[in-house]
């Protein structure tokens, strides 16, 4: 990477970081660019360069807390993988965030009044059914998932349930509660697609 493009994904990362901030904090709609870049040291014209409007800074937020939800989930099925519990562990790192972090539960609202049905699936194909296709065929290896399952089909379907519980979750007054009105339901619905 060159000083240019180093210095530009600092650039980057600072919008996203302010970004991030201002609207987990202020709210996506109270947010103006100006106080964004403020934030983040830069100029206007560095944000427009990077960013075409304040809802690509969104998507790009909302991307990055993606990314780190995925390492983190990717980290517990490592360690489950080795000594077992690999489902619960995975569902259980995946509702973490939603669960506790409520700049995340401010974020994921804000996304779904602003972000279209196809942004949002824009971004589960990016992140979300990679991530479960992967513990899918890590299950699929440990033989604990039939192998006529199609894992194309099977990877979209949790990755809606998934999604549906995570935005029960953010909606919810008690997101612990909540998901563990979930979690049996969705423990029993993956454990079926066991081999018997």
């Amino acid at each position: 990477m060159t000083l240019r493009e180093e210095h530009a994904q600092q650039t980057r990362d600072a919008l996203i970081a302010a970004g991030t901030e201002r609207f987990a904090t202020d709210g996506y709609a109270s947010t103006s660019v100006a106080r964004i870049v403020e934030d983040a040291r830069v100029s206007k014209g560095a944000f427009y360069h990077h960013f075409p409007d304040k809802k690509a800074l969104l998507k790009a937020v909302v991307s990055a807390a993606c990314e780190r939800s995925e390492v983190m989930i990717r980290q517990t099925v490592e360690s489950a993988s080795e000594s077992g519990g690999l489902v619960a562990s995975a569902l259980d790192a995946a509702m973490e965030a939603v669960q506790n972090d409520e700049d995340y539960r401010k974020l994921r609202q804000q996304a779904s009044g602003v972000l279209s049905e196809q942004e949002r699936r824009e971004l589960d194909d990016r992140h979300r059914l990679p991530l479960v296709s992967s513990i899918l065929d890590e299950l699929r290896r440990q033989g604990e998932l039939r192998a006529e399952l199609d894992t194309q089909a099977t990877t979209a379907l949790v990755v809606a349930l998934l999604e549906t519980t995570k935005e029960e979750l953010t909606a919810s007054d008690d997101p612990t509660a909540r998901y563990a009105q979930f979690r049996p339901v969705l423990l029993r619905f993956i454990r079926s697609l066991a081999g018997d």
